[in-house]
């Protein structure tokens, strides 16, 4: 309790106690005293409430903003795979598919307007329609030769030598690797025929 209600209290006890007729200014005074505790409980009581609601709105904006950035990051992962799927297999689905209708597909179809699961569910979609388009190709009626593998192979180096993020380039250059290695073991077994 603080100091003005046990002013309150010690002026109610003396009323109490007192033999005396209590003057009418008296009964006024502790009247305006009685309101005055009470509007003071009723602002701590305000003062709690709109303190719990600004905490309650500001762990609700922080929840949104969370959400928000993991629905983008899931967003973008799903970008990221169908755009490290099309530079994988870009020289084989130029022809069929090219850049600019890649990006315009990932503008109009999955985009940040978008939910999560449906840029999800369309990456799937494309990268199954990308490698769809990718074994319908013979990647290796284009490569007559190994020279004509090599300078494929060294092209696409170059072309990754760009990318800014070492871990993107990395995982890129494995990917290729593994593609020039799959390549080259038909044209090595005729090599060797």
């Amino acid at each position: 309790m603080d100091e003005l209600d046990w002013k309150v209290l010690r002026i109610i006890g003396y009323v109490i106690a007192s033999p005396i007729l209590i003057p009418f200014w008296t009964v006024r005074w502790i009247w305006s005293a009685l309101q005055s505790v009470a509007e003071a409980a009723a602002q701590r009581i305000r003062d709690e409430q709109l303190r719990r609601q600004r905490q309650i709105d500001e762990a609700a904006r922080r929840n949104e903003r969370e959400r928000n950035a993991a629905e983008s990051r899931r967003r973008d992962a799903a970008r990221v795979r169908c755009e490290l799927v099309y530079a994988l297999h870009a020289p084989d689905l130029r022809k069929l598919f090219s850049g600019e209708s890649f990006r315009d597909f990932l503008r109009r179809h999955m985009g940040d307007d978008r939910s999560p699961e449906e840029v999800e569910e369309r990456a799937e979609q494309l990268i199954a329609l990308l490698e769809q388009h990718r074994h319908r190709l013979d990647p290796l009626l284009r490569f007559r030769n190994l020279e004509d593998l090599a300078w494929w192979f060294s092209e696409q180096k170059h072309q990754m030598d760009t990318i800014p993020d070492d871990r993107l380039k990395r995982t890129m250059l494995a990917q290729l690797n593994a593609r020039y290695a799959e390549l080259t073991a038909p044209l090595m077994e005729e090599h060797r025929l």
